[in-house]
């Protein structure tokens, strides 16, 4: 029987243009957060993410795309 995974989003990295917030997860899934979604203060944590990746704020949730790794 097959249980429904529950994404564990990880901060890894910002994007300059459109402005976003990248996440991963474990299992593979790749997201972002557009700027409506996070404030200030999420992206200057996130800027310093491709050295020191975090677990993603509670609230936030990502657009996400899948990819086969």
């Amino acid at each position: 029987m097959k249980t429904k995974h529950t994404h564990k989003w990880r901060v890894y990295s910002t994007a300059l243009c459109p402005p976003a917030i990248s996440v991963g997860c474990a299992c593979g899934a790749d997201g972002w957060i557009g700027r409506r979604d996070f404030k200030q203060s999420d992206w200057a944590r996130a800027f310093h993410a491709p050295s020191r990746s975090y677990p993603l704020r509670k609230g936030l949730v990502p657009y996400v795309h899948v990819s086969k790794r």
